[in-house]
């Protein structure tokens, strides 16, 4: 999925009335929207968002405790938190 699509998510996400949590500059790693209890959920793609960390000269090791760590276990109060699949395979 290009981050073309992912900004159309965003766009799509952000015309509902929930107020979900949506990363910054990680469009390229939103791969869709989940039902979930009658709302609609942000999908992101951890494999997707190591590999942008990655584009920007971290290592695989750097970029996923990077994402592990800063992006993974944010949770806002106030928002509705993203679905985020581990789609990394070993």
């Amino acid at each position: 999925m290009s981050s073309a699509s992912g900004q159309h998510i965003r766009e799509y996400i952000n015309g509902l009335d929930e107020s979900f949590l949506l990363f910054d500059d990680l469009d390229d790693a939103l791969i869709g929207i989940a039902a979930v209890d009658y709302l609609e959920y942000p999908v992101y793609s951890k494999r997707k968002m190591v590999k942008h960390f990655m584009s920007d000269g971290m290592s695989f090791d750097e970029a996923l405790e990077y994402v592990d760590f800063n992006v993974v276990c944010i949770k806002v109060s106030d928002a509705l938190n993203p679905i985020i699949v581990d789609d990394i395979t070993f």
